[in-house]
């Protein structure tokens, strides 16, 4: 009841056509630690929030786990009769409702809405490249694009800042305090700074802050599955999901 009040009081306070809400999501299974925060970072990265509120030049967003739209806008696009044959329908309805020019809001549940997405590893691979295959247009160069920077960022980053600190004082020993020390600082400060991005972000989500080292390991794995989906899509391999095989063609 909370949720759905504060939703409709923002819906009227910022005088929306289609609000939806990106749910606070569960953290007890391995995979939800580990790998499910490093693959909502990525899908938020290619879906800004502050890009799916703008109401020029809209990346488009939705989340199908809370869609509230008024009536008078969702017969204007056509309702779930327009983007039935869409793998992706949620985001296919924030599409419709940006071509006509209808305003839209993406926020944040903070713990008002709750979901858990997967029960198991497998589900959750298949869904993650569902939603990859289709956030990226069915384009394999994207996807391989987005995997190169998630590794970049996630595994390559603080692995280089620790070796930076391992190699500074190591030269520290070797007798060179300056530069050794300059290297020990810089990687210090490096890992400093991703650790306090990465835990910013975590807080928000409500992840557990201890889980923050094993991000690099997630990160390690929502690239490999990016990657996936790049290759799926290239060797012809439908989308299964819900019980059906959908047949993309490549972009």
């Amino acid at each position: 009841p909370g949720c759905i009040r504060a939703t409709v009081a923002l819906l009227e306070n910022r005088s929306l056509d289609m609000l939806s809400v990106l749910s606070t999501l569960t953290a007890d299974r391995w995979f939800e630690r580990l790998v499910q925060p490093a693959a909502g970072m990525e899908l938020l990265r290619q879906y800004p929030i502050i890009r799916a509120n703008a109401r020029e030049h809209r990346r488009a967003f939705a989340n199908g786990q809370f869609i509230m739209i008024r009536r008078a806008a969702y017969e204007a696009i056509g309702g779930h009769e327009a983007v039935k044959s869409e793998v992706l329908e949620d985001v296919a309805l924030a599409r419709h409702v940006a071509m006509k020019g209808l305003p839209a809001g993406v926020f944040l549940a903070d713990g008002m809405l709750r979901c858990r997405m997967h029960t198991t590893w497998e589900s959750f691979r298949r869904g993650w490249l569902r939603v990859y295959n289709e956030g990226a247009h069915r384009r394999p160069r994207r996807l391989r694009t987005s995997a190169r920077r998630i590794w970049a960022l996630g595994v390559l980053m603080p692995l280089g800042a620790l070796a930076s600190i391992g190699a500074g004082a190591a030269v520290v020993c070797a007798g060179d305090v300056p530069l050794g020390a300059a290297a020990v600082i810089a990687g210090a400060a490096g890992l400093v700074a991703w650790l306090g991005t990465v835990g910013a972000v975590y807080h928000l989500g409500r992840v557990p802050l201890w889980t923050v080292p094993a991000y690099p390991v997630g990160a390690w794995l929502v690239g490999a599955l990016l990657w996936e989906a790049a290759r799926n899509l290239e060797r012809g391999r439908p989308t299964v999901w819900g019980g059906k095989e959908y047949h993309r063609e490549v972009r």
